[in-house]
């Protein structure tokens, strides 16, 4: 590795590279596996003193039950086998917090990991002559980042089965990031169980839309089932998936 590439990972991990650089990037951690075991080495590093920051929290509500139920002694000793077992239960009780706190993966925030690591690919929609027209529309707002015009000028076609699997996708991904997380795993569903070339990045995209809608259980379970032989999307579902596990 070079003397830079450890400036590199932590702009990487804290979003702050361009498209391109993060693209380079991206395509250098296909090639060295030591770049990419070094990523994941600084995300589950970060993972960890995020949740280091939150004990104190989990410390003072500790402190707070230890005051309110096992100061006993200014009380009268009355149903001693009553008191000893409520003692048990918030000490397990807080046992139980400070081991969700520490190892929980799910106080991950899903919008920050979708945010690091989303990353849509330039799209040429294809159909025929009598949709170039509607399509263009749809095609410059992809491109400019309007989703919610994206949305609109494809919802027609794809209600009525136009939408080939490059138009599904761009539906898809901007039902994604209008907030319609229900229609979008709808959308990208067939299209990772499928057979056409947008194969890899539907399923990218069904694991992305979990992960926004905060259902990492669900996350996991792709990541855990399927491979991807994409390059790109290889590296960031390791990483992803070593972030959420």
């Amino acid at each position: 590795m070079r003397a830079d590439d450890y400036l590199k990972l932590d702009q990487y991990l804290q979003n702050e590279l361009s498209d391109a650089e993060k693209t380079a990037n991206e395509a250098r951690m296909a090639d060295e596996p030591n770049l990419a075991d070094e990523l994941n080495a600084r995300q589950q590093k970060n993972t960890y003193l995020r949740t280091q920051a939150q004990l104190p929290d989990l410390e003072k509500k500790m402190a707070g039950l230890s005051t309110q139920y096992f100061d006993d002694a200014a009380k009268p000793r009355v149903r001693q086998m009553a008191r000893r077992r409520l003692l048990y239960v918030v000490a397990a009780a807080a046992v139980i917090a400070l081991l969700l706190l520490v190892w929980n993966p799910f106080s991950l925030s899903g919008t920050q990991l979708y945010a690091d690591y989303v990353q849509h690919p330039p799209l040429a929609f294809v159909v025929k002559s009598s949709l170039e027209e509607q399509v263009a529309t749809a095609e410059r707002a992809f491109k400019a980042k309007d989703y919610e015009t994206v949305y609109q000028s494809l919802q027609g076609l794809i209600a009525a089965g136009e939408g080939n699997p490059q138009l599904q996708l761009a539906f898809g991904i901007s039902a994604l990031e209008t907030g319609r997380f229900a229609e979008a795993q709808r959308t990208f569903a067939p299209l990772a169980a499928g057979t056409s070339a947008q194969r890899e990045y539907g399923l990218w995209y069904h694991i992305l839309n979990y992960v926004r809608s905060d259902n990492f259980p669900q996350a996991i379970e792709l990541l855990q089932k399927n491979q991807f032989k994409e390059p790109l999307l290889k590296v960031k579902a390791a990483a992803l998936r070593s972030e959420l596990e």
